[in-house]
């Protein structure tokens, strides 16, 4: 069972056994109530895009306040960073990996990138993380849209399973700008700004360079 990109299979009972050193390495079943929950879980390898910006925002954290907060250094709305109905979103093509389908429809419209200011002494390029907003209620809709595509009503072990399934997802998003490209930025703080640059758009806005001379 699964959906799109998805393989989900109950591990056979010939294979839930474990060999024991000490009977000479003999296969014995696996004494565990859970045992009968095991599953092998296949997850296709590929970008999802994002097909929309991601909201930007800025974590000031309390021991720097005193020289960074929003007085001091705000986030520049430059380069690959736009304003959009009045909210900061990184516009860059982006895709992330380690999930599926389901799970990007799922969370996209919850989706933030937060950068962590610190001072200059201390981060010259500055950290910045992904996470989703509301994770709970998320795991909740995750739930409720695959249990949608089955009739009836999920067994509670199965709901557990998804659930698991959907933060090990959570944990294991990753934002990718091209295929074995992970998303590159380079934040830090210039003038009073918070400056973030993508390398990739720059490097996608360069004009070509001339053709070399050649002798006669």
């Amino acid at each position: 069972a699964g959906h799109e990109g998805e393989v989900h299979l109950l591990v056979p009972p010939a294979w839930k056994k474990v060999a024991i050193p000490y009977l000479g390495n003999s296969l014995e079943p696996i004494n565990d109530p859970e045992a009968k929950n095991l599953r092998m879980e296949f997850l296709r390898q590929e970008l999802i895009a994002l097909d929309r910006p991601i909201p930007i925002l800025v974590f000031y954290p309390e021991r720097y306040s005193e020289t960074v907060n929003p007085d001091t250094y705000r986030l520049a709305i430059s380069g690959p960073v736009q304003r959009i109905r009045g909210i900061p979103h990184l516009n860059l093509p982006l895709y992330l990996k380690n999930v599926s389908r389901l799970f990007v429809e799922v969370i996209k419209d919850q989706l933030t990138l937060t950068v962590i200011a610190a001072p200059r002494k201390e981060k010259e390029l500055l950290d910045w993380t992904l996470h989703v907003i509301n994770p709970k209620a998320l795991e909740d809709a995750y739930v409720k849209r695959f249990s949608g595509a089955r009739e009836g009503t999920l067994p509670k072990q199965e709901e557990q399973h998804i659930r698991r399934r959907f933060n090990t997802y959570l944990r294991a998003m990753e934002l990718y700008q091209a295929e074995n490209q992970p998303l590159d930025l380079r934040i830090s703080l210039q003038g009073a700004n918070i400056q973030v640059q993508a390398p990739i758009m720059e490097q996608q806005t360069q004009p070509a360079a001339p053709p070399a001379a050649t002798k006669e």
